[in-house]
């Protein structure tokens, strides 16, 4: 059944999104759009959008009707180059090569009207992950490994760092959509910034090795069948940054969904156990002064993530806490001491 992009498009917040990714807020010109993208590139003839989202960017899923193709078609953020997105796809193709799970990119970025585009294979494997589960979890940070190992071996000299780059002279980077406005402040503001500001660090104030890793490694981009990982997503996540802030992002997404009705953040003794699972699976523990700079990429990122929460917090009961909520129960806590206590 065709999605009812007029009726996602509904919302305020979500027409603010579809302005910025995609420079339009028309159902019918995204319809059309879409499809036409699909003919002229893909050859579907009957092309109908199944499911359409918006968030960093804005992704499609959309099957042929004639033949019954089905493929993930991608509109990327604007604060993403076509070279960057390149650099992206080609990995993609390379680890998918190597077996490692995660959907084959079809083609190679598309830019149309100033749009970055990717498409790959609709892959649909699996029930979602679930990083509140000890199973879960262990298959979770054991992929991660695998998957930093694996870009060891990658030919090419050069990767794409992380979108969200910050400027040394800058405590944060620009948002990563168009919904978060970090010049509002509010009563929280200053204890957010604090928190940054004592655990922002550079690349290259870094005693863990730059690896290329997923930024984003949550279970709502993880699927599970017959007891392994069958399919990550989001690939225009990888960057090439130092493994302690691969870890320190995983550390705090990775029981992440918002259709479970569970805790969107993890526990202490969650995070200690996913640790505990990359570590074996690596075969080595983390040093001391690597920890240390886990704990410093965790905080940061949670620091971000209630900058964001705080920058559109409207006073009513149904606003977001829980990113603040985590904020202060890590930032009160000897994370550290803690996590080598795993």
């Amino acid at each position: 059944m065709a999605a009812d992009i007029a009726a996602i498009l509904k919302p305020p917040y979500m027409r603010l999104l579809s302005s910025s990714i995609l420079g339009v807020t028309d159902s019918n010109g995204i319809t059309h759009f879409v499809s036409q993208i699909a003919r002229e590139q893909f050859g579907f003839k009957q092309p109908s959008i199944e499911n359409f989202e918006l968030s960093v960017g804005a992704v499609f899923w959309i099957t042929d009707d004639s033949s019954g193709m089905k493929i993930l078609l991608k509109v990327l953020s604007p604060d993403i180059s076509f070279e960057d997105a390149r650099a992206r796809v080609d990995y993609q193709r390379y680890i998918h090569k190597a077996g490692f799970p995660c959907p084959e990119p079809l083609s190679n970025p598309l830019l149309t009207d100033g749009l970055v585009l990717i498409a790959e294979d609709f892959v649909d494997l699996g029930r979602p992950a679930s990083g509140h589960v000890a199973e879960d979890r262990a298959l979770m940070a054991s992929c991660l490994a695998s998957l930093v190992e694996l870009g060891t071996s990658y030919p090419s000299t050069s990767f794409p760092s992380e979108t969200l780059i910050t400027q040394p002279e800058d405590l944060w980077p620009k948002p990563h959509n168009a919904l978060f406005d970090f010049s509002r402040r509010t009563e929280f503001t200053e204890w957010i910034d604090g928190i940054a500001t004592e655990n922002k660090i550079s690349n290259e104030a870094n005693h863990s090795p730059l690896v290329i890793g997923h930024l984003d490694w949550a279970a709502k981009h993880c699927r599970i069948s017959a007891n392994s990982i069958s399919v990550v997503y989001d690939w225009d996540s990888t960057a090439l940054v130092a493994e302690s802030r691969v870890l320190g992002n995983a550390l705090r997404s990775f029981t992440y969904r918002d259709d479970d009705g569970l805790s969107q953040v993890p526990n202490l003794d969650q995070m200690r156990d996913f640790l505990a699972c990359y570590e074996s699976a690596r075969s080595t523990q983390f040093k001391s002064e690597e920890i240390d700079e886990i704990v410093s990429h965790l905080l940061y990122g949670a620091a971000y993530g209630a900058r964001c929460e705080d920058s559109i917090d409207d006073g009513s009961e149904s606003a977001r806490t829980g990113n603040r909520e985590f904020l202060k129960l890590v930032s009160n806590l000897d994370l550290a001491k803690m996590l080598r206590a795993r």
